[in-house]
């Protein structure tokens, strides 16, 4: 007799969005098609493209009010749906992911709402969660922490986010799966690159995204200065984003180092491969980050990390060991450690060998069988 399947609405941004949460819903959707036909996952889409208002037209504060308004009644609107669609489907149990900022209190009434219909919930936190909640108002902290009490399933990302969570929540009920990667997908143009370099300038990568300031462009720049400074011109910089380059091209100018930093804009997953080939190592000195993708495709190309002291990436790189960690918006620190990489070709291929190996313990097929595991937890409970 083949038993009933679990239905699970997954809630999150559609599979076609880029960051975290698409990549999550695309590889675990097709991880439980293939090993897990127990479960029937159904998706509720939090993904909002409002239509934007002209700031040529309306001004910006007046296009902002616009776009705010119609985001507000796009979520409210998608909130309705989804209250019947539990009504009209009742799922075994409910999966959301959440954020920070006014995602997190998004979040949070999907949550209320799901307790509504579903006593089985996992609350997946998916983004800077030690940050956002460390740096929150005094009055915040109790209602985040109420947010969590009230899930009767928590994971979430990093090690420093899961003892914060577990300071005021039971420690049965949370769980730490971390950031993964398809292995299989890189490990072809991963075996591409070349660790010994042939002379030249030292080449380093930063994916910028959307988001050049928070991912540290300005830190980058700046350590490129302090090096020139002190006659240090064999550094170069790759940076890949689709964003507005040209207050980013006038800093450069600024300070002067535009033969050590090229912007390379949007690129696809091929052609970003193919950088990641070509760098000696990666840079991520980032603001917040909850636990970066792009750490680990630097680690599958055997890439030594120089990233800040936030979240995730203390769970995935060892200072010293497999990279750098440098502390947030501190530019000189970033300069000397891009030049010791730099100057050190043994310390860079002994880099490259541990990030090889320690990234085979985020394989999707690892983290995956963890998550599993977790479902299994969340959604078997004996009923009483």
């Amino acid at each position: 007799m083949v038993a009933k399947q679990k239905k699970i609405v997954i809630v999150c941004p559609s599979s076609d969005m880029k960051g975290g949460p698409g990549l999550f819903l695309r590889n675990w959707t097709d991880f439980c098609r293939q090993e897990l036909p127990e479960y029937r996952l159904l998706h509720h889409n939090t993904a909002r493209r409002p239509k934007k208002s002209s700031v040529a037209r309306d001004g910006i504060l007046s296009a902002g009010i616009r776009n705010m308004f119609s985001s507000a009644f796009c979520m409210l609107g998608q909130m309705w749906s989804f209250a019947k669609s539990m009504a009209s489907e009742r799922p075994d149990g409910v999966h959301i992911k959440i954020g920070t900022a006014w995602v997190f209190w998004e979040g949070a009434a999907y949550l209320l709402l799901s307790r509504v219909f579903c006593r089985d919930v996992i609350l997946h936190e998916y983004s800077h969660f030690d940050l956002y909640y460390n740096e929150s108002q005094r009055w915040t902290r109790p209602l985040i922490r109420a947010v969590f009490k009230l899930a009767p399933c928590v994971v979430v990302l990093a090690w420093s986010h899961l003892e914060i969570v577990e300071s005021f929540v039971d420690k049965r009920r949370c769980f730490r799966i971390p950031s993964h990667i398809d292995l299989h997908e890189v490990e072809h143009a991963a075996r591409a690159r070349r660790i010994d370099r042939q002379g030249g300038a030292f080449r380093m990568l930063l994916i910028a995204g959307m988001y050049p300031y928070r991912k540290g462009i300005k830190e980058i720049i700046g350590a490129l200065k302090h090096a020139k400074d002190a006659g240090v011109t064999n550094l170069h910089v790759d940076v890949v984003g689709g964003f507005h380059a040209d207050p980013v091209r006038e800093l450069i100018r600024a300070n002067g180092v535009e033969d050590m930093i090229t912007l390379l804009g949007f690129v696809d997953d091929e052609k970003k491969f193919s950088f990641f080939a070509a760098a000696d190592a990666y840079l991520l000195p980032s603001y917040y980050e909850g636990f970066p993708h792009t750490i680990l495709e630097a680690m599958a190309f055997g890439l030594p990390v120089i990233a800040s002291d936030i979240g995730g990436v203390r769970d995935a790189i060892v200072d010293g060991v497999n990279g750098f960690i440098v502390p947030r918006y501190d530019d000189h620190t970033l300069s000397l450690k891009m030049r010791e990489l730099a100057a050190d070709t043994d310390l860079c291929r002994a880099m490259s060998a541990r990030n090889r190996a320690e990234v085979r313990q985020y394989d999707s097929s690892v983290v995956h069988t963890n998550l599993a595991e977790v479902y299994a937890s969340a959604f078997h409970k004996t009923r009483r």
